[in-house]
C-alpha cells in the first residue's frame, strides 16, 4: 500500500506516515489502531520500539503489503 493511500485511510499526512516509519514520530493510539485495523493485524506486529529510542516505529509500507 502506498504511503499516501495509508495516510488518507487514517486521516493523516503522508509525511506523518513517513515519520512514523522512521521512528521520528509517535502516533496517537487512535492512529495506531486504525493502521492495525486496515491490515487486520495486532498492533504489536506492526509497531515496535526502536533500540535507540523509545519511540514506536511502524514497519514500512512495503512490509505492510505482506499483510494485505
Amino acid at each position: 500500500m502506498a504511503q499516501q493511500k495509508l495516510a488518507d485511510a487514517v486521516s493523516v499526512s503522508r509525511q506523518t506516515i513517513v515519520s512514523i516509519e522512521k521512528g521520528k514520530y509517535s502516533p496517537a493510539l487512535e492512529v495506531a489502531f486504525k493502521i492495525a485495523n486496515i491490515f487486520k493485524q495486532p498492533i504489536n506486529l506492526l509497531f515496535f520500539l526502536s533500540r535507540r529510542k523509545s519511540t514506536p516505529r511502524l514497519i514500512t509500507t512495503r512490509e505492510l503489503d505482506l499483510f494485505h
